[in-house]
């Protein structure tokens, strides 16, 4: 049996900057590659990633993602 570990990170949204609607669309998007979780932390909200890829590529790619989706709703 081969144990790939998993990887975490997290990235801070601003919530005055960033859209938590894109947010959740994104976690819900990423859901099938890794593991994805968003919280509110004052004025932000917080999400955690868990996966078996490289972790700053799949948040670099999220944050791209929420960016898109941001641009692609006009919320930019």
């Amino acid at each position: 049996m081969i144990r790939v570990k998993k990887r975490k990170t997290e990235i801070k949204f601003n919530s005055k900057l960033y859209c938590k609607e894109c947010i959740a669309d994104a976690v819900k998007a990423f859901s099938d590659t890794c593991e994805c979780s968003v919280k509110d932390e004052g004025n932000y909200s917080v999400v955690s990633i868990n996966t078996d890829m490289d972790a700053n590529h799949v948040r670099n790619e999220f944050c791209n993602y929420v960016l898109g989706l941001m641009k692609n709703s006009a919320k930019v």
